[in-house]
C-alpha cells in the first residue's frame, strides 16, 4: 500500500503510474491541493479510474489506511520546506 503525497504534480503521478505497474504494490491514497476530488487514476490519464480520489489531507488518507494489516508507505513530493511538517504526521 503506497499513499503518493503531492500525487498530482508531474513526479507525483509518474509514481502512481509506476505503483499501479508494480507487482504486489496498490496505491492506496493521493495526497495535494490540487484536482481534489479526482480520481487520481483519471488525472494521470489512464485509461481506467482506480478509484482513488485525490484527498488534500494526508491525516484523513492515513486514518482510512491505518485499519488494514497490509504494510504501507507514504511516498513525499511536496515542496522540500513541508516535508517535515508531513513526517511529523506519519
Amino acid at each position: 500500500m503506497v499513499v503518493i503525497n503531492g500525487a498530482a504534480k508531474e513526479i507525483g503521478r509518474a509514481a502512481i503510474l509506476a505503483v499501479t505497474k508494480a507487482r504486489g504494490m496498490e496505491v492506496a491514497g493521493a495526497v495535494d491541493t490540487y484536482h481534489v476530488g479526482e480520481d487520481i487514476g483519471e488525472v494521470c490519464g489512464m485509461e481506467e479510474p482506480l478509484e482513488v480520489p485525490i484527498i488534500n489531507d494526508p491525516m484523513m488518507v492515513l486514518g482510512s489506511i491505518s485499519q488494514s494489516k497490509a504494510t504501507g508507505v507514504v511516498v513525499d513530493f511536496t515542496d522540500p520546506s513541508s516535508v517535515y511538517d508531513n513526517v511529523k504526521h506519519v
